[in-house]
């Protein structure tokens, strides 16, 4: 596919799209209407420079390839998956306050893979509220191979406060997903998703809140109704913040049924959530948390079985500011097969952690974190899994660089160390992204 002109018409961007010989034309609403009230409209933009990098390297074991040498082939066997992506950015966004706010913003990403158009509109009317993003990628630069397909996204939802007085809050609302591809095949497919949501929030006191939420879900998928289902999800928690104890907990239950019989993959998913942070002094808290993730399957498959996995960590806090700390601990990870014939994959890991975080000010922001523990599968009988110690680092960082130049930055890596120099997996992430505002 490829972008053959650009044009004009009002307030809208045509973009013709030749695909396969046959013009495919997408209308962009652009951000600018034909005519404004400078007085109860406002306007920004924003340019930057985008980098993506993510690397995946793994020892092949094995591998399909004639006529090289063995020291070649060793020197293969050395894999990696790696995206390496450079682009550029623009976002113009328009806002209108009043007594119906309406928000109108479009970005465009360009890179040396693919381009992307990211739309999105919002509208709070009194109690009526609307969201809608779509999301356009094209990878089409390439008329011979392309890695990837086409595709079309958008994310809808209207919601409204059916009771909003004193502390509650009742809110009824309804979400539409749909995915295209410009192919379409048995792995590479679209849907239709709908979803109805009932929410429901008290305000306690102290900034507290409890909430409970109900919904139920139907997909519909093109050329593989084998992936249709219904699922039925509660939600309930609850978020106190006190001057010596905040707290949050939370239950999050799933029911999954698939449309077509002959898909036995129905399940019923339970996560309880358990967060607390207990000040010990003016500057020292301590900070348990703990998850549980239980999945039960009507039937169990090789892929598909029923498991428990438990996560848990205690850390001691230092706060040296308002909003600043350090921090470390241990933490132990879990992983339990409820039926023995899939006992291969369980394990324990202990590992530990170490963080540091900054808010204080609004110029710089930053949070690391890291963790160092092993991970041992307890079965005797695993022989696809080995014992291996890991390493991890998760960074975000926002930096303002001068007025309006912004500099934000994630990243991420996840080291595996194992007996057998082989079974050792290296994977890494950056994504930086530099932003100039215009106001």
């Amino acid at each position: 596919m490829k972008t053959s002109r650009l044009k004009r018409f009002g307030g809208s961007l045509l973009i013709a799209l030749l695909h396969r010989s046959k013009p495919i034309l997408v209308l962009i609403p652009l951000c600018f209407p034909l005519a404004l009230d400078a007085q109860e409209w406002v306007w920004s933009a924003d340019a930057g420079f985008n980098y993506d990098f993510i690397s995946h390297d793994y020892y092949l074991l094995t591998i399909d390839t004639l006529g090289i040498s063995s020291d070649s082939l060793e020197e293969l066997k050395l894999y990696n998956d790696r995206i390496d992506e450079k682009g550029v950015n623009l976002r113009l966004a328009l806002e209108r306050n009043g007594a119906a706010r309406f928000t109108i913003a479009n970005r465009i990403y360009l890179t040396d893979e693919k381009i992307r158009d990211l739309l999105s509109l919002r509208l709070e009317w009194g109690l009526l509220r609307l969201d809608t993003e779509t999301d356009l990628k094209s990878y089409g630069f390439d008329d011979e191979f392309s890695l990837y397909d086409d595709r079309l996204q958008n994310q809808s939802r209207i919601s409204f406060a059916v009771l909003d007085r004193d502390r509650w809050r009742v809110e009824l609302s309804e979400e539409f997903e749909y995915s295209g591809y410009s192919n379409r095949s048995s792995s590479v497919y679209g849907y239709r998703q709908y979803e109805t949501r009932l929410r429901l929030y008290r305000d306690l006191a102290d900034f507290s809140q409890l909430n409970l939420s109900l919904r139920y879900d139907q997909r519909d998928t093109y050329d593989s109704s084998a992936l249709d289902f219904s699922r039925f999800i509660v939600e309930s928690g609850i978020d106190q913040i006190g001057s010596q104890i905040s707290l949050q907990a939370n239950v999050f239950l799933e029911r999954k049924n698939y449309s077509n019989s002959a898909v036995e993959n129905n399940y019923i998913y339970l996560s309880p959530y358990f967060d607390l942070d207990w000040s010990l002094s003016e500057q020292w808290a301590l900070a348990p948390r703990i998850e549980l993730n239980y999945y039960g399957y009507d039937r169990e498959e090789l892929a598909t079985f029923s498991h428990l996995r438990t996560d848990s960590e205690m850390l001691l806090q230092y706060h040296y500011s308002l909003l600043s700390y350090v921090d470390f601990g241990i933490g132990q990870e879990s992983f339990i097969a409820t039926h023995r014939d899939h006992a291969d994959q369980d394990f324990h890991s202990v590992q530990a952690l170490a963080g540091f975080e900054s808010m204080a000010s609004t110029d710089f922001t930053i949070s690391l974190d890291t963790e160092f523990g092993h991970r041992n599968f307890t079965s005797a009988e695993s022989s696809f899994y080995s014992d291996h110690w890991f390493l991890r680092f998760d960074l975000y960082a926002d930096w303002q660089v001068a007025q309006g130049l912004r500099l934000s930055v994630i990243g991420g890596t996840d080291f595996e160390y194992h007996d057998k120099k082989e079974d050792d997996a290296f994977l890494y992430l950056l994504s930086a992204n530099l932003t100039y505002a215009i106001h």
